[in-house]
């Protein structure tokens, strides 16, 4: 089976995705797919944004074409249409070796409908969270401030549960906080797919 799980920014997604693992699922971190990407692609993406995105060492910095792309909504789309083709290409070879392989795959991705990933899946999973909740969590994990959160909102706008595909449907978690409560969910969740055949 394989699992297209997304969410919005510090919804849990990483929390569902390491429950899933240890059930023996292969994760696929769609993020680390876009760090190897901005390697790969170093010469595009500093063309298009300057060399001033680039750390003291030479590489993009992260936090540097993030300011960039959250603010102008341009920006960001012209981004995506360098790296995400790529990041697409790769996590079909992963899921391809998978499916060979008999392994069951977690798609980890907050763009899954943006990138078209959701395409790839059996089911898709929805993690749900309330705003103050992930404003928090972003706050202390990231150090991220109330206006930085509100850019990454914007731009998360689409990442919404509508507009998900999966060839057998797309399933919804709720997260507040309580990791016993979401593997509850989620042990459900995934029993009543292996039930029916996913």
């Amino acid at each position: 089976m394989v699992a297209g799980l997304t969410g919005r920014y510090c919804s849990g997604k990483s929390t569902v995705g390491s429950l899933m693992q240890e059930q023996g699922w292969h994760v696929i971190e769609v993020d680390h797919l876009g760090h190897q990407a901005l390697v790969e692609l170093q010469d595009e993406v500093v063309d298009l944004f300057g060399k001033h995105i680039l750390s003291k060492e030479g590489r993009i910095d992260r936090r540097l074409l993030g300011r960039e792309v959250f603010k102008d909504s341009r920006r960001r789309m012209l981004l995506e249409a360098i790296v995400h083709p790529w990041m697409f290409n790769r996590c079909s070879q992963l899921v391809a070796e998978d499916r060979i392989a008999g392994v069951d795959t977690v798609i980890n991705a907050a763009l899954l409908h943006r990138m078209g990933l959701d395409r790839l899946c059996d089911i898709a999973i929805y993690v749900r969270a309330p705003l103050y909740r992930r404003y928090l969590r972003g706050k202390f994990r990231d150090g991220t401030n109330l206006r930085d959160f509100f850019q990454r909102e914007g731009a998360q706008k689409h990442i919404r549960v509508y507009n998900i595909e999966s060839i057998h449907g797309v399933f919804c978690l709720n997260n507040r906080g309580n990791r016993g409560h979401i593997q509850k969910q989620l042990q459900d969740l995934l029993r009543i797919c292996r039930e029916k055949g996913y």
